[in-house]
């Protein structure tokens, strides 16, 4: 506040409407009434009605348009088919037959493995 009990902000406006307003007394009649129309449509302007805002239920709708797009594109999806379940003897066929002749050697690396990896 100042010396006048007026805020900082109430200041300025003063000032800031003494200086406009000084500076319009110059002006000549044509140039006033030209200023009044311009100002004139441009509060019928602000007085029109705006555009429709959007619907509160807008966020809603979007919601439901992605998920009805995506339950559409994961209907279409084509999966590729399971593999066919393969037997025991087959897994064991595949796997490397001297390993499982000698099952002492692979519990030594199982065991040297967790010794290396404990440090």
């Amino acid at each position: 506040m100042n010396a006048d009990g007026k805020t900082f902000s109430a200041e300025l406006i003063a000032r800031t409407r003494a200086a406009l307003d000084a500076s319009t007394d110059d002006f000549d009649v044509a140039t006033v009434q030209r200023l009044q129309a311009a100002r004139y449509a441009a509060l019928a302007a602000v007085s029109a009605p705006l555009a429709r805002a959007p619907s509160r239920w807008a966020p809603a709708f979007a919601f439901a348009a992605t998920i009805a797009v995506t339950i559409g594109a994961w209907q279409t999806l084509v999966l590729p088919p399971l593999p066919a379940p393969r037997d025991a003897v087959a897994v064991l066929a595949a796997q490397d037959a001297d390993l499982l002749e000698d099952l002492d050697f692979v519990a030594w690396l199982e065991v040297d493995e967790h010794v290396d990896a404990a440090g």
